[in-house]
């Protein structure tokens, strides 16, 4: 696995298993130290890494993600993985926060909604469609009312407007917090 930090400045660094690129230093090199992601430059507000893929936040509200790519988790259309960052397509401006899950990834966009891309084999998206997604899809379990989203291995979470919480995506031990399992 991957760990990330960012720093003062906007910097990021990371470090760990890096077959895929998921450290994102354009190598597929196994880092035992914080390396840096050049790429990214000084414009991060926040990284996320996700198991065998990492994303960051940039001012603007744009995100570029990085590393394994193959059920389309680093969101640039492509199933190819990618050992630097690259953009990923249809989020050049307007995210506000961002969470990965295994080989999915989800962000809050600024106008409430939720959009995820990746892994959707069990519902994980919350878009109704099945399949994997290498392009970000709207979420239709919270619409345009979503204040906050999380995500787990393969299930999501967020919370509306209204307060509700609602859950999508794999419940094989009780992930939705509906009192089902499966």
């Amino acid at each position: 696995n991957v760990r990330c930090t960012l720093l003062t400045g906007g910097s990021v660094q990371c470090w760990g298993v890096n077959a895929y690129g998921a450290v994102g230093d354009g190598t597929p090199t196994q880092r035992l130290v914080p390396t840096p992601v050049t790429a990214v430059g000084n414009t991060a507000l926040a990284v996320k890494a996700g198991g065998v893929h990492t994303c960051a936040l940039l001012q603007g509200g744009a995100l570029q993600c990085w590393g394994r790519n193959n059920y389309g988790g680093v969101g640039d259309g492509s199933t190819t993985d990618r050992l630097s960052p690259v953009s990923v397509t249809g989020l050049s401006a307007g995210v506000a926060s961002l969470a990965l899950g295994n080989w999915f990834s989800c962000v809050m966009t600024t106008g409430g909604g939720v959009r995820c891309w990746g892994d959707n084999r069990f519902g994980q998206h919350g878009s109704g469609v099945p399949g994997w997604a290498a392009t970000a899809q709207a979420s239709v379990t919270l619409g345009a009312s979503a204040v906050a989203a999380n995500v787990g291995g393969f299930f999501a979470c967020g919370t509306t407007t209204g307060g509700a919480l609602r859950c999508w995506g794999a419940n094989g031990v009780g992930n939705m917090g509906d009192g089902t399992v499966g």
